[in-house]
């Protein structure tokens, strides 16, 4: 019962997960500056911008401005990402607060307020994230017990595929499906979601199994999105 509904649960946990991470991170990276931070002046060197795509082929835009300070005494270089309003202001030649941390002075902020900033987005993404899959979580295990319970005390029917649904859901940008069928007392049903490969496996006309509740119900389900009973 994992396939048709785990895949869509599991990456907005998994994603929630590493953001509550980060978010963590963050969050002592705020802490230690607040109470043991150094603040002192850099000197604008220079910025540049990183362009990425996600599996999705999104663009991510990260702006980083690069700057040196000093420390005891001696000058450090160092490049930090900041927002783009900050980025479309920095002049290289200018100086700028920035603070570090006393115990390490690589654990920085050019941008004052930036790290806590983060902390407090990361941390909205990652409850709203979770919270998602919560929900998700407990109506993935609902339609599971209901169909787990369907397949071992519901009645085995013959259905034939009609039709080949094109849900509005997509993964990596591609659609999902559903297979549609009509069984021989003439009830119709539709499978889980599935990927176009799968769905193009059983074409219209193709003789599948379900299982349909003896009371009429619950809609029946698909034995490949269910599997067989133990005992039949």
């Amino acid at each position: 019962m994992w396939r048709p509904f785990g895949l869509f649960m599991i990456v907005p946990l998994i994603i929630g997960l590493l953001l509550t991470t980060f978010a963590m991170l963050e969050a002592r990276k705020a802490n230690r500056l607040d109470n043991d931070g150094v603040l002192t002046t850099a000197m604008i060197t220079g910025r540049d911008i990183e362009v990425r795509r996600d599996s999705d082929g999104d663009r991510k835009t990260t702006y980083y401005v690069s700057f040196s300070y000093p420390v005891a005494g001696a000058n450090r270089s160092a490049r930090d990402a900041v927002s783009r309003a900050y980025y479309d202001q920095a002049i290289a030649g200018e100086t700028r607060q920035m603070r570090y941390w006393r115990k390490d002075p690589s654990v920085l902020e050019l941008e004052i307020g930036s790290t806590a900033k983060t902390h407090r987005i990361l941390q909205i993404f990652a409850a709203l994230l979770l919270a998602g899959s919560g929900a998700l979580l407990l109506t993935e295990w609902r339609l599971a017990n209901r169909a787990v319970r369907l397949r071992d005390r519901g009645i085995a029917r013959t259905a034939e595929v009609t039709q080949h649904v094109e849900t509005k859901i997509t993964l990596n940008k591609r659609k999902m499906y559903r297979l549609g069928w009509t069984d021989n007392t003439g009830a119709r049903g539709r499978s889980f979601v599935m990927t176009s490969a799968k769905v193009d496996a059983f074409p219209i006309g193709h003789p599948i199994t379900i299982y349909a509740d003896p009371k009429g119900r619950l809609p029946s389900v698909w034995e490949g999105d269910v599997g067989r009973p133990a005992q039949r």
